[in-house]
Order: C-alpha cells, then sequence, then structure tokens
C-alpha cells in the first residue's frame, strides 16, 4: 500500500475530543483500497450506472497511551466516492478527501486489448496547515516534532494471472518538505524520493468441492522487493548527530507466507509470517511497525502505537481467530501478534480483540482494542490502543 506522506511513522493530534478542529489537520497516510469487482450484468443494464456509484462516510479514529503515561489519539473524518463502473466502461474512479488531504485514483479494468489493469494516483497534503508528526527513533519518543506537506504520484499495473499467479508494480515519486518545532533540529526539506516496487504472489485455494485435494488448508506467498532513492538527498536531524547517507539506492523486501481454513465457516482461522528487511536504508525509509487502522498500514503489532518501532531487519507473526456470530451482520475476532525487533533483539508481544457489527445496509462500526504486552511505557506496564471505525454510505 502506498503512503500518503513518505516514511513518517506516526502522526500526533493535540486532543482527540476536538473533533472539529481535527477535519482541518487532518495528515492521512495511506489508501484504500479499490473495490474493483463487478458483475457481468452491470455492463448491460442501465439501472446499475447509479449503483455502480456511492459516497460513503468514514470515520476512524485511534488512541494509545505513549511512553509518559499520557493518551494520545487522533480522530480522521474523511468522505469517500467510488465509481466502479465510470461510464459502463468498466474503469473504476475513487476520490477521498479529508480536509487538507485530498486523494484521485482512476483504475483502467484488464480486458482483452489491455493485459493488465492500469491505477494511476495522486494525492496531497496541503501546505496551509500541514501536519505535525512526533518523530520516533529505536522505539523511544523524541522532543523533535516535524510538521509539514508532502505530495505522491505513482503509477500501478497489475494483473492476476492462471494457476493462482499475480503480480503488480508500482512507481512512485514522493515529494515532502518538513519543518521542525526545534532550531537545534535540521528537518529534511524539498525532498524528492522515487520508490519502485515488483509484488509477487501465488495462492492456493482447494476446492471445496474435491474430495482429491491433498493439501486442505489455503495458503499464499508473497515476494515484494522495492528500490527507495533519494534525488536530492542532504544531510539532517538533531545538529550534534545528523542523519546521513550515501550516494546509492537502498533497498527493502517483504516475505510473506499466509495460510487459512479454506472455507469460510462461522469459525475461521489465519497465520502469517512476514520478514521485513531493507539495506542502505534512508531513516524515514526504514519499516514502521505498530497498530494499524483504516488508513494507516503496513506490518500490524497491535498493542503499540502506529509507527513505534523504526526497523531494518526483523520477523513478525500475526494470527487471527475469527467468530462469525450472525452471518454478514456480527463478527468478533481475536488475535496475537508476536515481532522479534532485530534492532535490540528482542521479542514484543501483543493481542487485540476486534469486534464487527452491520447496521442495517448503510452503516457499520468496527472497534478493536489492543494490549502490548511488554510495551515499555512509564506509568503502565503495558501498551494499550483503542481503535473505532465507522462507515456510512450513501
Amino acid at each position: 500500500m502506498l503512503k500518503g506522506i513518505k516514511g513518517l511513522p506516526v502522526k500526533r493530534e493535540a486532543c482527540v475530543i476536538i473533533a472539529f478542529l481535527a477535519l482541518l489537520s487532518l495528515p492521512l497516510a495511506a489508501l484504500t483500497e479499490k473495490e474493483q469487482d463487478k458483475s457481468s450484468e452491470a455492463l448491460n443494464n442501465s439501472k446499475t450506472e447509479a449503483s455502480s456509484r456511492n459516497w460513503e462516510i468514514i470515520a476512524d479514529s485511534m488512541i494509545y497511551n505513549g511512553y509518559d503515561g499520557n493518551y494520545e489519539g487522533n480522530l480522521n473524518p474523511v468522505l469517500q466516492f467510488t465509481d466502479v463502473d465510470v461510464f459502463g466502461s468498466g474503469n473504476c474512479f475513487n476520490l477521498l478527501f479529508a480536509g487538507i488531504f485530498l486523494s484521485l485514483d482512476y483504475t483502467i479494468s484488464q480486458k482483452a486489448e489491455i493485459p493488465f489493469n492500469i491505477t494511476i494516483h495522486t494525492d496531497g497534503t496541503a501546505k496551509l496547515l500541514g501536519s505535525d508528526f512526533t518523530f520516533y527513533e529505536k522505539g523511544e519518543e523524541t522532543d523533535w516534532t516535524l510538521k509539514g506537506p508532502g505530495c505522491n504520484l505513482a503509477v500501478i499495473l497489475s494483473r492476476d494471472m492462471d494457476c493462482g499467479f499475480s503480480i503488480k508494480t508500482t512507481q512512485l515519486m514522493n515529494f515532502s518538505d518538513y519543518d521542525s518545532n526545534d532550531t537545534a533540529f535540521v528537518s529534511p526539506e524539498n525532498t524528492a524520493t522515487y520508490t519502485g516496487n515488483l509484488d509477487l504472489s501465488y495462492t492456493y485455494q482447494p476446492n471445496e468441492d474435491s474430495s482429491e485435494s491433498s493439501f486442505p488448508v489455503g495458503f499464499q506467498i508473497m515476494a515484494i522487493p522495492e528500490v527507495i532513492y533519494q534525488l536530492n538527498y542532504e544531510d539532517w536531524g538533531p545538529e550534534d548527530n545528523l542523519y546521513t547517507h550515501d550516494d546509492t539506492p537502498a533497498y527493502r523486501g517483504l516475505y510473506q507466507v499466509s495460510c487459512y481454513n479454506a472455507s469460510v465457516k462461522r469459525v475461521n482461522w489465519k497465520g502469517q509470517l512476514s520478514y521485513l528487511h531493507g539495506e542502505n536504508l534512508y531513516q524515514l525509509e526504514k519499516w514502521a511497525v505498530g497498530s494499524t487502522n483504516a488508513f494507516n498500514g503496513g506490518p500490524r503489532l497491535d498493542g503499540y502505537y502506529p509507527g513505534e518501532f523504526m526497523t531494518d531487519e526483523s520477523f513478525l507473526l500475526n494470527m487471527n481467530l475469527q467468530i462469525v456470530s450472525i452471518p454478514d451482520r456480527v463478527e468478533f475476532l481475536v488475535s496475537y501478534d508476536a515481532f522479534y525487533y532485530g534492532e535490540k533483539e528482542r521479542l514484543y508481544q501483543g493481542s487485540a480483540v476486534d469486534l464487527f457489527v452491520k447496521l442495517g445496509n448503510k452503516a457499520s462500526f468496527n472497534f478493536r482494542s489492543g494490549i502490548g504486552w511488554n510495551a515499555e511505557r512509564d506509568f503502565l506496564p503495558v501498551g494499550m490502543t483503542h481503535n473505532l471505525l465507522f462507515r456510512y454510505t450513501f
């Protein structure tokens, strides 16, 4: 998933309860996934043209306890428009607006004459107010806050092939400009960063109706090698300890194996093991590991705030158990995460409970509460994160 504000691990709002101001100071950092699936009837029935479009109001909030025992958080009110069949072409358009943040996507669907899905993406955060970020280093909060805008421009090509294989490549340019709250801290100004990756995956889904299946568990193998190059790198950071980098590119890789129960039942499970690797990484391009939400993706470690760990090389295990109480209405999920932090050679563990409830045909909410069992906090022996997501479609 692409990042709206490239590389910065976490944002810090003054107070969650000032919801009115949050709309003007929102620094979203990610893209939502596009729903590109549609039935063949949609191209032949004129009545489906209106139904292919929908507006959605999304409110996403997160609260977590910091090192000093104080609770911090953010509120993300978002307006999203999606058309999965633009003028009957089968192409998809997505607009996401959140105060000073705007994101646009246009996807040309794979056809006989077009061998790939082609997505053009752009997003940006306005210079007007900028976005405040607390800078974390090696899992510890610093006294520096970075403030500034950023924008992305990307082209994405993807294709689902026979026998469970899929391929995707992303070519991204990010432009950022930051100011610091401390004159003794040199901020990263006017940075232009190129990122190119190749996403390769194989998915095995056994046939539920076949008694001859020799392996009844579904699984997926994924590899995403990535190259990153900052065109105009300048040293930045605290004046007595500047972050430097040579003229050679940086490399990252995400290698992942997942397995899950083959058929959807009342009780479902999934396990996922990830290897996060990096070589010669820029300081803000390291893997950011912590809690995630609808607009802040990445490697998930429940109970720890977003981007708490910045790492070059680590392992992450995610396990989920889903209980469907009422099909398509109420779901309950329990998760366990284990993160081996390579820099400290230490294992961090977290877990969460998640409740999803669908209200009628247009509204739903999702509440997730996580505990970081060995988070290093001054006031409590554990870390705590609480995330509430509300959606209304009209």
